[in-house]
């Protein structure tokens, strides 16, 4: 009895351990550009609507860490493309990076709690695909909006 006690524990400690080192990797993204650059997306995400329409993307997240592709264009040469954005952040905070084909990350702009940015961007594309990825941390609280003729908007989360 006190060996199937013990490997009971043993067991859920391995797996307590395992899912906190998964967790902490959406919300650790923030700084670390070589993960942003990386194809893949990681995000925790809750209380979210959105809406994409010609050419337009919308969103109001009432919760989000990680990171998460929004925009992407596959340039068969070197180009350049227009991205108006509007941030507002109440709570957290978010940036929104621009990754060229060559996975260089440059930041577009960036909202901490309390605050907006709005601009229009052009894009430097290089041969390949470039994106665009909206970052989050200490569960932000945030609407987006982004608006290009180039390229295609995704969905945040498993929405597409």
């Amino acid at each position: 009895m006190k060996k199937k006690t013990a490997f009971v524990v043993l067991i859920s400690g391995i797996l307590l351990t395992a899912c906190g080192n998964v967790f902490p990797f959406s919300m650790n993204v923030y700084n670390d550009d070589k993960r942003i650059a990386g194809e893949g997306n990681s995000y925790n995400l809750e209380n979210y609507e959105q809406e994409i329409e010609d050419g337009k993307f919308h969103a109001t997240v009432g919760s989000m860490e990680g990171m998460d592709t929004l925009w992407a264009i596959d340039a068969d040469t070197k180009a350049t493309a227009e991205l108006a954005y509007d941030i507002k952040v109440e709570n957290g905070k978010a940036k929104l990076v621009f990754i060229n084909a060559d996975n260089q990350v440059t930041v577009i702009a960036e909202a901490t709690e309390k605050g907006e940015c709005s601009g229009t961007q052009t894009l430097d594309l290089e041969q390949g695909k470039n994106r665009v990825k909206l970052v989050s941390a200490d569960k932000a609280k945030l609407e987006a909006s982004l608006s290009s003729s180039e390229g295609d908007f995704y969905k945040l989360g498993f929405d597409n």
